[in-house]
């Protein structure tokens, strides 16, 4: 196997478990917070001090 295969296979698999975080971290906030939690522009989330 070719150095060049190596590291692509390996870029490949850390690829699929960011994307497999990110879907678990979705879900996560998904299904804990509330139905009327949004996230918008106009939000109070800003730190106003």
């Amino acid at each position: 196997m070719k150095k060049s295969e190596k590291f692509f296979k390996r870029l490949a698999s850390l690829f699929t478990a960011l994307v497999f975080c990110c879907g678990a971290a979705v879900g996560y906030y998904h299904y804990t917070l509330p139905d009327d939690y949004r996230v918008t522009a106009g939000s109070s989330l800003r730190l106003d001090r």
